[in-house]
Formats: structure tokens, C-alpha cells, sequence
């Protein structure tokens, strides 16, 4: 069950090109900035990032991964994410939560054919809000007895309201 609130974030890298100018040291020091001010917020709320990193998780030996997988563990982060998500056989795209959460199960990746990227599929445990309470009065009007009714409502009288 979720305890606490969930904080879904969307994250998407593109890969570094000469336009773009953007450079993976770049990302990684923009990421650790980034999920360190999230990682505070892991003590009252539940966080779950989502995205496109762009970084090959399945290369551990690769420097660049094993910085984001050493920021990852420093901030108490895990990935869930252990199949390939890219047709070239990469994994690119992750779920991350944090290390002691539970509320995120059952990650799945399905390649739908509609891009290079798969689709990836995981259940959030939670619990439905409680909805208030109303309490509802309503008359039988099955009971009322319908002379009666139009005795008592034959006894009105006009009213009228003075105009201000």
C-alpha cells in the first residue's frame, strides 16, 4: 500500500550531437543536482523517475554509467529496469526509486513496434483516496399520504416579498 504521496517525474536526454551541443559530464553533473534535491523529498514522499537518460545501463564498465550508477547508490536511489528497452539491445530507459521503496512492482518491458524505444509497464501499490462520508435524507414518498398532502398544501397562503 502506499504510505505516502507519490512524486512521478519525467525525464528525457537527448543523445549529444554536435547541434545540440550537450555533453553526457554535462548530464551527469545536471542529474546528481537534480536527484539530490528529489532524494530529500524520499522522506515524506514515495518518487518514481521515469525516462529516457540516453546512457547505456547494460555497459557497467562504461565510465559514464558507472558515475550515474555510483550517483544512484550514493543517494540511496535504485533503477528497475534490467532488460534491454532499445532495438539495438541498450537499456536507455529507466525507473528509478528510492533503494527502501516498495511501491513500484512488476517492471516490465514490451516492444510494441512503435519506435525504437520500448514500452515499459510497472504497477504502483497504492490505495484508492477515501471518499467523505454523506448522509443522505430523503422522504418515502411511496408512504405520503397524497390527501393529506394537498389538505396541508391547500392551506398555504400567497406569499409575497416587499421589492427594496
Amino acid at each position: 500500500m502506499l504510505d505516502k504521496p507519490l512524486m512521478p517525474c519525467v525525464v528525457y536526454r537527448p543523445s549529444p550531437s554536435k547541434m545540440n551541443m550537450f555533453t553526457t559530464q554535462q548530464f551527469l553533473e545536471d542529474i546528481e543536482d537534480y536527484l539530490a534535491a528529489i532524494a530529500t523529498d524520499i522522506i515524506t514522499e514515495d518518487v518514481c523517475i521515469v525516462g529516457d537518460f540516453n546512457l547505456y545501463l547494460d555497459k557497467s564498465e562504461h565510465p559514464n554509467t558507472a558515475q550515474f550508477l555510483g550517483i544512484l547508490s550514493e543517494l540511496e536511489l535504485q533503477q528497475l529496469v534490467t532488460q534491454p528497452t532499445h532495438k539495438a539491445g541498450h537499456i536507455l530507459d529507466f525507473v528509478i526509486t528510492g533503494a527502501e521503496s516498495n511501491t513500484l512492482s512488476s517492471v516490465h518491458v514490451q516492444d510494441v513496434c512503435l519506435a525504437d524505444h520500448s514500452l515499459l509497464q510497472f504497477n504502483i501499490k497504492g490505495r484508492t483516496p477515501s471518499q467523505p462520508k454523506v448522509l443522505l435524507s430523503r422522504r418515502a414518498f411511496k408512504n405520503v399520504d397524497r390527501a393529506t398532502l394537498g389538505t396541508d398544501l391547500g392551506e398555504f397562503t400567497e406569499c409575497t416579498y416587499a421589492a427594496k
